[in-house]
């Protein structure tokens, strides 16, 4: 994931579940840069460190 994604990438999305793909249009798949996106903001200093949720019995 390191390779394909983005340095870093592996660390960061464990146990936040996964990365999720969605086909934007129909043709061919080439490798290329990679594009990260997030709704949240990412810490790459933070990558690995414990999720927290907050709201739920502890």
């Amino acid at each position: 994931m390191d390779v394909v994604l983005a340095p870093g990438a592996h660390r960061a999305l464990r146990n936040r579940g996964g990365v999720r793909c969605a086909a934007l249009s129909d043709g061919a798949l080439r490798r290329g840069p990679a594009v990260l996106t997030s709704a949240v903001p990412l810490h790459p200093a933070r990558a690995g460190e414990a999720v927290h949720r907050h709201g739920g019995p502890r």
